[in-house]
């Protein structure tokens, strides 16, 4: 079990063969494919960033920022649906009680892109399935 911060809120999560399962019952999709959405995006995020840098050295981390949102935006829904998905599962696995993903997602005060949780989840079910 690990526990990831959310804006202000904690959850305990946990990634086990069953989550491969609940996951297909719950949201009728493979978590593995979902996972490699996920991992594409980061990859075009990092993609992104490695030219903006080379291309603009002198440009703020802010301008930098912007550039990468613009590149990323196209794929930005799949991916938050795809990392919040996982997310809600591996704290289903730990927690069966928990709300249903809808108002669970309803709850998060606020969701980051650079929050550390991201990239939590992404290794754990990576760890978990490979």
């Amino acid at each position: 079990m690990k526990t990831i911060k959310i804006g202000s809120q904690e959850f305990n999560i946990s990634c086990h063969a069953s989550t491969y399962r609940d996951y297909a019952d719950i949201f009728d999709r493979n978590i593995m494919k979902d996972l490699q959405t996920a991992q594409n995006f980061v990859r075009k995020e990092i993609k992104s960033l490695e030219k903006h840098k080379e291309d603009m050295p002198n440009a703020s981390v802010q301008e930098i920022q912007e550039m990468i949102f613009e590149d990323t935006l196209d794929d930005l829904n799949d991916f938050i649906d795809c990392i919040t998905r996982m997310c809600w599962i591996c704290i289903y696995d730990n927690n069966k009680d928990i709300d249903c993903y809808e108002e669970w997602y309803n709850s998060l005060e606020r969701l980051s892109l650079s929050d550390n949780w991201i990239m939590e989840v992404m290794a754990l079910c990576a760890d978990c399935f490979r």
